[in-house]
């Protein structure tokens, strides 16, 4: 199976039902068919932690992994 990121988008103007996805170039995107696929749930959860220095790894509000 497939994982991706995903996120509610804070704009009410997002078509569909406000969903977001994470592109390769590190954009979001509302177009499900553009977002970036990761072989495991791991490898999905490391690209969407931000460091927040010293090493710090967090995952940012509103911010998931998801199953393909």
């Amino acid at each position: 199976m497939a994982w991706y990121i995903k996120k509610t988008s804070l704009m009410s103007g997002v078509p569909v039902d406000g969903t977001m996805y994470k592109t390769a170039d590190g954009h979001w995107t509302n177009v499900y068919e553009n977002r970036q696929s990761f072989d495991t749930e791991e490898l999905a959860t490391a690209a969407a932690k931000l460091d927040r220095g010293n090493g710090v790894l967090l995952m940012p509000n509103g911010v998931s992994v998801a199953e393909d």
